[in-house]
């Protein structure tokens, strides 16, 4: 993955829509994973794929990072902005919330 990352142009991430349409698509599968996710020592927090398990919020943790990032550079002068402190918060409150929902802490 590291060696893959090196390729992506910083230009197509800045200004293309792709942080944010992924940020969206890992909110929709933690929201799945509150119906249709296996549980583990008493928490719901796996998706299994075929023969494959996956544990949506550790890809959860990069993208909140990601979708971060790229909100707090367009916004760095008004930074201090209070609208956009709370909007900050948003972005990592959604994924926070349906995390704590799973109810495994250890993410």
């Amino acid at each position: 993955v590291g060696i893959g990352t090196g390729f992506i142009s910083l230009r197509f991430l800045r200004e293309g829509n792709l942080i944010f349409y992924s940020y969206i698509f890992i909110l929709v599968v933690l929201t799945l994973i509150l119906g249709l996710g296996v549980t583990v020592n008493n928490a719901q927090s796996w998706l299994r794929i075929g023969g494959v398990s996956i544990q949506p919020s550790e890809v959860a943790k990069l993208g909140v990072i990601f979708v971060l990032a790229k909100y707090l550079y367009r916004r760095h002068v008004d930074i201090a902005n209070i609208r956009h402190v709370l909007m900050s918060l948003l972005y990592a409150g959604l994924a926070g919330l349906l995390v704590l929902r799973q109810p495994d802490l250890g993410s």
